[in-house]
């Protein structure tokens, strides 16, 4: 919301019947309003008894910790089931003491997570000469704590991700090498990202966990 034109043309969005609240709080100039982005984001989501789903912390920086502070709106406005941290991608570059915690805090808020293996990989740890990082998500920690966690493709054709097919069996082939997810448990996890636990967290009836 650096630009009053943001949270005009957001409003007039919601009004005409958007019904998930969005924003990338990390690309606001500072980490004071990419946290006010949050507030305001959640609090309207809170008002008009919406979704949220925000591009958060998607980059290399082990210090890019926005995600903490939509944990603790979701908590604070009981926005619990409503959430979605997209990408999250910062949580590869964290120290594991902190990873672990906000894995925790992450599952205990009831926050989605919305990985997304094949741009993930593509654009993360650009700037890394070697060891080059992978770039992704915490996947199989946030999964064993108990989080819903959706892939997702994100771009397809565009310059972020110029090789994309539509297929979301590429997504889980990706996530299975980027996030070692391939022991007998794991395995079948990668399909339920790519099914059954996007249709929960999109609250979907007659979708294996989002039956109602």
């Amino acid at each position: 919301f650096s630009k009053p034109s943001m949270a005009d043309n957001l409003l007039r969005a919601l009004d005409m019947g958007v019904e998930v609240v969005g924003g990338i709080p990390h690309l606001d100039p500072t980490y004071e309003l990419g946290q006010e982005s949050i507030r305001i984001l959640t609090n309207l989501a809170a008002e008009r008894g919406l979704m949220v789903d925000l591009h958060c912390d998607e980059n290399d920086a082990p210090n890019s910790r926005l995600l903490e502070t939509l944990v603790y709106e979701t908590t604070r406005l009981d926005l619990t089931g409503r959430v979605t941290g997209s990408h999250l991608t910062s949580m590869h570059s964290m120290d594991n003491f902190y990873g672990a915690r906000l894995v925790k805090l992450i599952a205990a808020a009831g926050v989605h997570v919305a990985a997304n293996p094949l741009a993930n990989m593509f654009l993360q740890g650009r700037f890394d000469t070697y060891q080059k990082r992978r770039g992704l998500t915490r996947i199989p920690e946030l999964l064993e704590a108990g989080a819903l966690v959706a892939m997702g493709h994100d771009s397809v054709l565009d310059p972020w991700y110029p090789l994309g097919r539509a297929d979301m069996l590429d997504v889980a082939f990706m996530a299975v090498h980027a996030s070692h997810m391939s022991s007998r448990t794991a395995l079948p996890q990668t399909f339920q990202c790519v099914t059954e636990l996007p249709a929960a967290i999109k609250g979907l009836e007659g979708y294996g966990l989002g039956e109602g």
